[in-house]
């Protein structure tokens, strides 16, 4: 799991490194799995809320 986006290329070749060390189903989680889940779950958003640029304290 990884907050950097990762492109399909790059998850397939993670992937198939994974499986050669004997794990049967490798999952990669990208930026954009984690966002969407945040976003679905008002928990969630409650305990990662959003960081504001340092000019914008509103």
């Amino acid at each position: 799991m990884t907050n950097m986006s990762v492109d399909a290329p790059v998850a397939a070749a993670m992937r198939a490194k994974i499986r050669a060390i004997d794990v049967r189903k490798p999952h990669i989680l990208g930026r954009q799995y984690i966002v969407r889940v945040i976003r679905s779950s008002a928990r969630l958003r409650a305990l990662f809320p959003q960081v504001y640029g340092l000019g914008d304290l509103t």
